[in-house]
């Protein structure tokens, strides 16, 4: 048998890690083209409460808390909006589970948030809340009704 010389033995490594690379690549890409089947939580038919002067963050437009509220929302957290100034509208909630593969979004920027796992973005905006506005995911992030009577903030689950 022919000793292999270095030269060969390389170029056999290097094509041998370059197929296995773009195996995974692939094999990757492919998995984020599935839906992962993130549902919606059920319904608990109970509601939350907020004090609008207890919450600081949400004084102006735009302004968001995230928050957990025990096993509403399958026990994950929503984030709470600042939409408009005042209007029994002025305040929406999303949750922050991403519908393509259940990672937590970030919190709201620009009017928008993002999912760090796969690049989906979604509105945090008055007129098309919790909307896909790109990126894998398959529908909007889920929302929960929402009503402001100019102190208390409600959150029906």
């Amino acid at each position: 048998m022919k000793p292999i010389s270095r030269r060969d033995f390389l170029r056999a490594v290097s094509a041998s890690t370059a197929a296995f690379a773009g195996a995974s690549l692939l094999a990757s890409a492919e998995g984020c083209k599935q839906d992962m089947g993130v549902n919606p939580s059920p319904a608990t038919g109970r509601q939350v409460m907020l004090t609008l002067a207890n919450e600081s963050a949400l004084q102006g437009v735009g302004g968001s808390i995230r928050r957990s509220f025990g096993g509403n929302n399958g026990g994950n957290a929503v984030l709470v909006v600042r939409v408009s100034q005042s209007g029994s509208a002025a305040f929406k909630t999303m949750s922050v589970v991403c519908t393509h593969a259940g990672c937590a979004v970030n919190n709201p920027a620009g009017g928008q948030v993002s999912c760090p796992c796969h690049g989906s973005t979604f509105s945090a905006q008055a007129g098309n809340f919790a909307a896909n506005l790109s990126g894998p995911a398959p529908s909007p992030l889920q929302t929960f009704p929402t009503t402001f009577d100019g102190s208390t903030i409600t959150i029906s689950f």
